[in-house]
């Protein structure tokens, strides 16, 4: 019975898959079926052969090439990028001075990774932290507070991919507020941290879009409105034109991509 194919097998991509069938079908068993280890070796070396390097990360056969790709998340690894900023140290003790921090290495089932403590640091320090470890390519993300312990840091090794060409101003507002180290959140329970909620199109004004800051209930209304400012003057830093729409709300456009 014909099948149709959903690939050209006249080009070089579409050799390489009519090969990659060829090889199966030649060990395969009378019975129809295949063998796990050899079909493994047999991935293996096509792979290899298309450029592959099959103990390396998966980005490496997509279109589009990482901006960044962070070094292992160790404990020295992270506390060498921060000393090189201003305003950070891991000497001495905490008290009078908020760029004091420490790094431990921890892992759990999941990733090895890195926990960053600040005890006394600002919530702008913080995220002068995460903005940096982003920009080097690492996952960063704050952790809820907790009575043991100040402001944390969960950092892990990521890799940063560009927008996509033609991304909308939501997309490029998320952008803009990730690199500048603001705590996304899908919703208020998972709000651990102030941060702003995904931001959405305003139906009555073309190419605007509204930012909400929220998070989960006990956090206080002050350290909302702290993240509303910051990321409201982050946006006008950038270019965008900024409304304010009350103390945890704001609506923004970027200029470079306003309707006609």
């Amino acid at each position: 019975m014909p099948n149709t194919l959903n690939y050209d097998p006249t080009n070089p991509e579409g050799k390489a898959i009519a090969d990659l069938f060829d090889d199966v079908k030649a060990i395969e068993d009378a019975d129809g079926s295949w063998d796990g280890a050899d079909v493994v070796d047999l991935l293996t070396g096509w792979f290899t052969r298309l450029g592959i390097n099959v103990k390396g990360p998966s980005h490496q056969a997509g279109p589009i090439k990482p901006t960044a790709i962070s070094p292992d998340a160790t404990a020295g690894e992270i506390t060498q990028l921060l000393l090189a900023v201003p305003g950070f140290t891991a000497s001495g003790y905490p008290t009078g001075n908020p760029g004091f921090f420490y790094a431990l290495d921890e892992s759990d089932e999941h990733a090895e990774f890195t926990l960053l403590t600040f005890p006394t640091a600002t919530p702008a320090l913080k995220r002068a932290a995460i903005a940096e470890l982003r920009r080097h390519g690492f996952a960063a993300t704050e952790l809820e507070p907790t009575a043991n312990r100040g402001g944390t840091i969960r950092v892990q090794s990521y890799v940063l991919f560009p927008l996509p060409e033609g991304a909308g101003p939501v997309d490029r507002a998320v952008s803009v507020l990730y690199e500048a180290g603001f705590t996304h959140a899908a919703s208020r329970p998972q709000a651990v941290v102030p941060g702003y909620a995904t931001p959405s199109p305003v139906s009555w004004r073309p190419g605007w879009i509204q930012i909400d800051v929220i998070s989960k209930r006990g956090l206080g209304r002050e350290s909302r409105e702290e993240v509303t400012r910051a990321a409201a003057e982050t946006l006008a830093d950038r270019g965008w034109e900024v409304e304010m729409r009350g103390t945890e709300s704001f609506h923004v456009l970027d200029p470079s991509h306003a309707p006609a």
